[in-house]
């Protein structure tokens, strides 16, 4: 299995510095060169919990 993205949601989406640091650290260490982001901000803002749990519930 192989991660395109890692999602990083909460309060933490809105510290853009953290997710820039974490990016170019997580793509340091990969084993394979990549040149778009892998780490970025979650797109679903506030409702990432509540989307989650309809779709788990079905």
């Amino acid at each position: 299995m192989s991660a395109t993205i890692v999602p990083v949601g909460g309060g933490l989406a809105n510290a853009t510095a953290l997710i820039a640091a974490l990016d170019a650290r997580v793509r340091a260490n990969l084993l394979t060169p990549v040149t778009t982001p892998v780490v970025v901000p979650g797109q679903l803002g506030n409702e990432a919990g509540l989307i989650g749990a309809f779709v788990a519930g079905g």
